[in-house]
């Protein structure tokens, strides 16, 4: 990798996976079913957060 700002690549798309897994585990203790709860939780947060580094990847592209 190369640049400074390449850095921060990525950042989003480990914080959505960290809620989302943690959202999915609660949800599946409520629930009493954790199987099903913590990969919908994981594929909800692997989403939000790709979605958000590509924003603010767009973001970056059209500040410089």
């Amino acid at each position: 990798m190369s640049g400074g700002s390449s850095k921060k690549t990525g950042v989003a798309t480990s914080m959505g996976i960290a809620l989302g897994v943690g959202i999915g585990a609660v949800l599946g203790v409520i629930t009493q079913n954790i199987g099903l709860w913590l990969p919908v939780g994981l594929g909800i947060g692997i989403a939000i957060g790709v979605s958000l580094d590509a924003r603010a990847s767009r973001s970056r592209r059209e500040d410089s």
